[in-house]
């Protein structure tokens, strides 16, 4: 049986909500993750495996290298937005941008 390797992007989310009663302001939170049906869906499929990158962890875990992504056989992107994935690993450290030298 010939394994077939599945990169999954993306189907989470987190939730903020604001519900407003009278002068009382509650606000809520929480973690969506859809990519649940997706891995049901495929687990009775013995010959796929299935790896899954969440929104939040793109940034830092996406295959950055044509060595890395070419360890799948198909990469799957849903729900999951251009930024998330156009922004370089870096952008968050302090100071951001190349070292500049005199």
């Amino acid at each position: 049986m010939v394994q077939k390797n599945v990169l999954f992007v993306g189907e989470t989310w987190t939730v903020t909500k604001f519900h407003t009663k009278g002068f009382d302001v509650v606000p809520l939170g929480g973690f969506e993750d859809f990519s649940v049906y997706l891995k049901k869906g495929l687990a009775p499929f013995q010959d796929i495996n299935i790896t899954h990158i969440p929104n939040h962890l793109v940034l830092s875990a996406y295959p950055q290298t044509i060595e890395q992504i070419s360890k799948f056989d198909v990469v799957i992107i849903s729900d999951c937005g251009r930024n998330t994935l156009t922004m370089y690993p870096d952008m968050f450290k302090v100071p951001m941008g190349p070292t500049k030298s005199n």
